[in-house]
């Protein structure tokens, strides 16, 4: 853990909240409170002119190469030809907020994730829905899909992971991971899952289709964890409600860095998202901005 981050600079424009971050092929792409979605350039640090205003509180967005699909405050998913630079449709599958996006390549299919505790299953070709599933009676946070598209994991504001198959989405399994909420989940390389929630805690467990095994865990944070970023390196960054950004070690967990700016903290409030892209770490929250750092 000799190597360490450095704050290279702030990317700043939104006047709400950021929400969460993302990337394209060339660059990073923030949601916020302010209902834009905009494009930025790491390198020069500026705003590219591709941001998109939906007029809501943005919470989730996804996208590719031919698509932009954008999750907002009131339930409607926008669904943007990029290519073409016009939306094509508007879905709303949601009453509240849709606070996840994600594909699978494997069926084809998008998920999204509620804020009034279901999980809505959508094709790419028309969009239609193919299914809706109350998972919970409070709101859907985070899904994770299994590295062989099989599995499709969701976490949500009552702390309990469930686990569906992706071919007819019966459910597997279901359990209390975190307590109040399970808000982050990623796979390590050695495909452990990591999982944070609003009790600050980080859990790593050994996953398969019976079930899910708790390896270790550990009070990582002083509130509640927001977003985990995995690195290239074997090093993943954790980012919480206690404006503190902590950069991780899996073989020695006892050790983190703290990437603090100026005083003691990371941000000035609380850090909702974190994104690795282009060899840069981008962390952002609710004090508007976006902090990009390097290893120095």
């Amino acid at each position: 853990m000799s190597q360490s981050f450095q704050e290279v600079g702030q990317l700043k424009g939104h006047s709400g909240g950021i929400y969460f971050l993302t990337h394209n092929e060339d660059s990073l792409v923030s949601g916020s409170g302010d209902g834009i979605l905009a494009s930025w350039d790491v390198e020069s640090m500026k705003n590219l002119p591709r941001s998109v205003k939906v007029g809501e509180p943005i919470f989730s967005a996804w996208m590719d190469d031919a698509l932009l699909l954008i999750g907002q405050d009131k339930g409607g998913i926008h669904v943007i030809d990029r290519k073409e630079n016009k939306e094509i449709r508007h879905l709303k599958f949601h009453s509240k907020g849709v606070f996840d996006i994600s594909f699978n390549p494997l069926t084809e299919h998008f998920y999204s994730l509620g804020g009034g505790g279901s999980l809505a299953v959508f094709d790419r070709e028309e969009f239609r829905l193919l299914i809706q599933i109350p998972v919970a009676e409070t709101k859907m946070r985070t899904s994770l899909i299994s590295p062989n598209g099989k599995y499709l994991l969701t976490g949500g504001s009552d702390g309990w992971i469930h686990c569906f198959e992706t071919a007819y989405f019966n459910e597997l399994y279901a359990l209390k991971a975190h307590d109040k909420g399970t808000y982050a989940m990623k796979w390590l390389e050695d495909g452990t899952l990591i999982t944070g929630g609003r009790d600050a805690h980080l859990r790593f467990w050994n996953f398969s289709d019976d079930g899910l095994k708790l390896e270790s865990e550990i009070a990582a944070h002083n509130f509640a964890i927001y977003d985990i970023a995995v690195l290239p390196d074997g090093r993943f960054a954790t980012v919480s409600r206690d404006k503190i950004v902590k950069l991780w070690n899996v073989n020695d967990l006892s050790n983190p860095v703290r990437l603090i700016s100026r005083g003691k903290t990371s941000h000035a409030r609380s850090v909702n998202a974190v994104c690795w892209f282009n060899n840069t770490l981008a962390t952002a929250g609710d004090d508007r901005l976006i902090k990009l750092w390097k290893l120095n």
